[in-house]
């Protein structure tokens, strides 16, 4: 009887430790909130629901009006991370206009599902939320565009090593190949969804 008794006692023990551990264990790896938090760029984190993430969350991330001039005005640009795992590909959503259907929780586009991939999705600059207070014209460009893409890829990179696909419907296809032509090592691979053609010199 004795016997029998240590052999259910010692399961249970293992248990007991295991379960004890686990908080000691998950304080080796940063949680993605606290990642995020972290990041010099990030100006603001909110918890967003989703019914097909684990996490999702609404970032702004500051950015140069002009990034010819990095030390002059700024503005936050709209971008909704979707997660899945630091293991999995990002698609990276270059948006041209306005990106406020992002924030539905029922939002994922298709070549994250068909990749089981995260989201990294951006507004434009100057739609919806990612406005400067004061709209000055001459920094809406194709190159300035550009450079938020690639400020915000190499901002995740590192948590994120799997491949990255840029990925963008109409303009936002437009944007996602103006991208390319300006940063073509950024992303492995890029899918624009009937983008106009345009030309680089413009």
């Amino acid at each position: 009887m004795k016997n029998t008794l240590n052999l259910f006692r010692r399961p249970f023990l293992l248990l007991v430790w295991i379960a004890c551990s686990l908080p000691l264990w998950a304080q080796d790896s940063p949680s993605l909130r606290e990642i995020l938090y972290k990041m010099p760029l990030v100006k603001e984190v909110t918890p967003l629901e989703s019914g097909e993430f684990s996490r999702k969350y609404l970032l702004r991330i500051e950015q140069p009006l002009d990034h010819a001039d990095p030390a002059g005005p700024r503005f936050t640009q709209l971008v909704v991370l979707c997660h899945t795992g630091f293991d999995k590909p990002v698609v990276l959503v270059t948006e041209g206009y306005s990106g406020a259907y992002a924030l539905r929780a029922s939002y994922r586009d298709e070549l994250s599902r068909l990749l089981d991939a995260n989201i990294l999705f951006a507004e434009h600059r100057y739609f919806g939320e990612s406005r400067p207070d004061t709209l000055l014209w001459e920094y809406l460009t194709a190159a300035n565009a550009a450079y938020d893409m690639h400020r915000i890829t190499h901002l995740f990179k590192p948590f994120y090593p799997e491949k990255w696909i840029a990925t963008g419907i109409s303009k936002g296809g437009q944007a996602a190949l103006i991208y390319r032509t300006f940063f073509p090592d950024d992303v492995a691979i890029t899918v624009p969804y009937v983008a106009p053609p345009f030309f680089a010199g413009q």
